[in-house]
């Protein structure tokens, strides 16, 4: 899973864009600007919401997962803040949880436990008042378990105590080592009181801690490997039926899963896990972790909530898009968060450079596609004006070199070629690719096959070549050479077939899946074309009468009809193919595949 880091402020937006009303009230969606005064710059691994399902309330503790952390030995740090804590504004103060998982699991030294980690942690004195229970407790964990969390709660008034959040191995060892541990409840009681809940994948006891020893208060943390929104329902279901999550809540919780994620810079939304509160021989409540993550935790959806990038075709054959018509629809991209435009048709495109400048004052990343005919004044004009990357689309060295070679004189940083193979190229990939990166410094090569413009049949033996020059590609890459910045070698999702078969023949282990997967007409970009009409690429001619960005793509049928109808993708020689799940070809080009059965 591939992360990105992104700050609290853009968690926050995030959150605002997709309101819950039944978990979250518009009074504390408000509150929340006291978090961004404090923490909005500050960067986040990940965000989440505590939300208790068994109370009315529309109010949530909010969470922060910090790597970097001046606690020796503490690679993470979550900060939770307490809906109390962030509504009366002010300096907030979190509750802090250590991960302290990585150091018990990698052995760490005990000196360095008792004498920088938790007098950093939980202050000198506090550290010296917990330190026999705490050694008391360690030596009493049942083999395999370990203190995945240690926490304080000073915001609470909780300072003479702290929180231990015990993962334990199995679900047999969970209740003689409560018992072990000195925990003074009824072991039996809860033991029947969770029984509806063995069969959840993982575990973990919360448990406070005090100069005595271990006190009553017991949380539960259930854990599951699902994040696919059909199976967290069943989840919810099953809470909703034995009365601990309120209707509503479980409503709320169905919509959460079900957002769309963004796809630049990817937050998906999902739920880590379920808490449940005991006391006295029962299950009195349950909290449902809502997080929002930077990478795909699954691949349920079929688009992104907004498209990554845009194409603007500013001329074809026939039409010219007016520069009036091309910054309205930059401006509407800006407003949805495309964040990426790409140029084609732009050589003899007079407003270019006006369309540049608009592009760099909105904050939108524009790239030129170049076919290798442009000359070195025009090249110069349109990097004053501020062009961030040329992409060159060529199936010959002829046709991009003396580009290639006049951004290199300029020492222009970011030139991308997108190389059209025919299949008889696939013998002389480390050639060409040795060409693009020694000779002319290309930053990244796209290999592109399979779909318009590109000739030729590929056999699963030339696409399978391919593939293994690809894997040795990203191994040397990998290991390094000589600090020197390698060329990416990366593959287009056009080029569907290849990506599949870089993932293997075995479906359940194939990475190839998702939006991603392929053809990312309509599920990641769109195009305004010429003429100035909206369609789901450049090359599918299917005009959209919508008039707004955000209409056409949550509503067209055009686009509801790619994302759903993944058949209507497929040629009948994919029928039954090994690769079929993993792979979405190019709707526009038949007959371009020959893969095993």
């Amino acid at each position: 899973m591939e992360r990105q880091e992104l700050t609290v402020a853009e968690y926050l937006a995030h959150l605002r864009r997709h309101p819950l009303p039944a978990i979250l009230s518009t009074e504390c969606l408000a509150a929340m600007s006291n978090i961004e005064k404090q923490y909005g710059k500050m960067p986040a691994e990940l965000t989440g919401l505590e939300v208790r399902l068994t109370e009315a309330v529309r109010h949530v503790d909010y969470i922060l997962k910090i790597n970097d952390t001046n606690i020796p030995a503490v690679e993470e740090l979550w900060y939770e803040l307490d809906y109390e804590e962030f509504a009366k504004g002010g300096s907030l103060e979190p509750c802090l949880f250590a991960n302290t998982s990585h150091f018990f699991a990698d052995g760490g030294k005990q000196e360095v436990l008792w004498e920088q980690m938790l007098p950093a942690f939980l202050g000198k004195r506090r550290a010296e008042k917990l330190r026999q229970p705490l050694e008391q407790v360690m030596a009493a964990l049942p083999e395999g378990a370990y203190i995945k969390q240690m926490g304080t709660m000073n915001s609470r008034g909780e300072l003479d105590i702290m929180r231990l959040v015990i993962w334990f191995p199995s679900w047999e060892s969970v209740f003689p080592g409560v018992k072990a541990l000195g925990w003074p409840g009824d072991r039996e009681a809860l033991q029947a009181a969770l029984q509806p809940w063995q069969d959840m994948e993982g575990i973990a006891i919360n448990l406070d801690l005090g100069e005595q020893g271990i006190l009553p208060k017991i949380g539960v943390e259930l854990f599951f490997s699902w994040r696919h929104p059909l199976l967290v329902d069943k989840l919810i279901a099953w809470l909703e039926a034995v009365k601990l999550c309120l209707p509503e809540k479980g409503q709320a919780l169905r919509q959460w899963i079900r957002i769309r994620p963004d796809g630049n810079p990817v937050i998906q939304p999902s739920i880590v896990y379920f808490k449940l509160n005991y006391k006295a021989g029962k299950i009195t409540g349950a909290k449902a972790y809502l997080a929002q993550t930077p990478c795909l935790l699954h691949h349920y959806f079929d688009a992104y909530d907004r498209p990554v990038y845009a194409q603007i075709q500013l001329q074809d054959q026939t039409n010219t898009l007016p520069a009036g018509e091309a910054l309205r629809w930059l401006e509407e991209c800006a407003d949805n968060r495309v964040r990426k435009v790409q140029f084609i048709g732009s050589r003899t495109y007079e407003p270019l450079g006006r369309l540049l400048a608009a592009c760099r004052a909105l904050g939108i990343e524009a790239e030129v596609l170049l076919t290798g005919e442009e000359n070195r004044t025009w090249l110069e004009k349109n990097i004053r004006a501020g062009v961030a990357a040329f992409l060159i689309e060529a199936d010959t060295v002829e046709t991009w070199l003396p580009t290639v070679k006049i951004l290199r004189e300029l020492q222009f940083p970011d030139v991308r070629v997108r190389w059209r193979m025919a299949p008889e190229m696939a013998d002389r990939l480390q050639e060409i690719s040795h060409l693009f990166a020694e000779d002319v410094g290309v930053k990244e090569l796209i290999l592109t096959g399979m779909r318009p413009g590109a000739d030729g049949v590929f056999s699963h033996r030339e696409l399978a070549k391919i593939a293994a020059f690809l894997w040795e590609y990203k191994k040397q890459a990998t290991a390094g050479r000589d600090g020197k910045e390698q060329m990416q070698i990366t593959v287009d999702p056009c080029f569907s077939a290849l990506r599949a078969v870089l993932g293997g023949r075995d479906s359940t282990k194939n990475g190839n899946r998702g939006i991603a997967r392929g053809c990312g007409a309509g599920r990641d970009h769109f195009c305004v074309n010429a003429g100035g009409r909206l369609t789901p690429c450049a090359y599918l001619d299917l005009d959209g009468e919508e008039a707004s960005l955000a209409e056409y793509w949550e509503s067209a049928d055009r686009l509801q009809d790619l994302r759903t109808r993944d058949a209507q993708h497929a040629r009948p020689s994919c029928a039954g193919c090994a690769y079929e799940r993993r792979c979405l070809p190019c709707p526009v080009v038949a007959g371009k595949c020959y893969l095993p059965v």
